[in-house]
C-alpha cells in the first residue's frame, strides 16, 4: 500500500489509474489518515427478472380495502 499526501490534485490520475491495478493508497492529510482508497472486485451480476415478468402472485384487492376510514379505524392507527 503506498501513502500519499493530501495534495491530490496534480496526481490524481495517476492515483486513480495505480487503484485500477490493483493498488491501495492511504490518502492523508499530515499525519492523518483521511481515506483509503482501494480496488473494488467485480460485482456479481445479480439475476433480476425482465422487465414485465411476474415473480409473485397479484395482490387481491376488495372494495372494502379501498373504504375510507372510520374514527375508530382512524384510531387504531394513531392517525387521529
Amino acid at each position: 500500500m503506498s501513502e500519499w499526501c493530501f495534495d491530490y490534485r496534480p496526481n490524481i490520475t495517476r492515483r486513480w489509474y495505480q487503484v485500477q491495478d490493483g493498488e491501495e493508497i492511504l490518502l492523508r492529510d499530515g499525519a492523518t489518515a483521511v481515506a483509503k482508497l482501494i480496488p473494488l472486485l467485480a460485482l456479481p451480476a445479480t439475476l433480476r427478472p425482465k422487465v414485465g415478468v411476474t415473480t409473485s402472485a397479484p395482490v387481491k384487492w376488495t372494495s372494502a380495502s379501498l373504504a375510507a376510514l372510520d374514527d375508530a379505524g382512524m384510531n387504531e392507527l394513531d392517525l387521529l
